[in-house]
């Protein structure tokens, strides 16, 4: 039987990499279950704290600039061996720290499963079940943490959301990123990519 997981031609690995409107369907399958399971339907901004903490019962730890484990870039990591969840607790603004959340949370959701399968060789290190998210754009981004990225980005400001926030549409880009990045709680750049893409689907 098919599942979300299974490897489809745009795989890198054997890993999956899922096309926007797979990745849809996982997000509103998600917030529907954190409704059920909650009785609170998800508004903006986005209550990703409890999706992952109180839904999933993953454990968070926040670490600090001295960690041994993590590089100076490291913004947050996903231990899949232990489903945990680590946050640098340094990060300055609350947007990127929730995009931090949503983006280890994407990891759990979208590449567990293949860690699960013994399908290591989309880590840096083959033996390390740990995948981390740096900061910019350099060498270490990948299409995982691409991925991981976009699942951030539909889980944190949901297309459906969007469509009732702009429910005239809106009259540039500028102005809609604004809005999106207050309501939803996320950075400016986190929206207007995001903008950017729903708009070309």
């Amino acid at each position: 039987m098919a599942t979300e997981f299974d490897p489809v031609p745009a795989c890198f690995c054997g890993v999956p990499f899922l096309a926007p409107a797979r990745l849809e369907r996982i997000v509103r399958d998600k917030l529907a279950r954190f409704e059920r399971e909650t009785g609170t339907r998800p508004s903006f901004p986005i209550d990703i704290e409890s999706l992952v903490e109180i839904m999933e019962k993953i454990e968070v730890e926040y670490f600090d600039d001295c960690h041994p484990e993590f590089d100076s870039d490291v913004l947050g990591a996903y231990d899949f061996s232990a489903d945990k969840l680590f946050v640098r607790e340094s990060i300055p603004h609350d947007g990127r720290r929730r995009f931090t959340w949503a983006h280890e949370y994407g990891h759990f959701v979208l590449h567990k499963p293949h860690f699960l399968q013994g399908v290591f060789d989309f880590f840096n290190e083959s033996s390390n079940p740990v995948v981390q998210l740096h900061r910019g754009e350099g060498s270490t981004r990948n299409r995982l943490e691409s991925q991981a990225n976009m699942f951030a980005s539909y889980i944190l400001m949901p297309s459906a959301h969007i469509s009732q926030l702009f429910t005239s549409g809106w009259t540039s880009i500028e102005e809609a990123s604004r809005t999106l990045a207050n309501v939803a709680n996320v950075s400016l750049q986190s929206a207007r990519i995001r903008l950017e893409n729903f708009k070309s689907n």
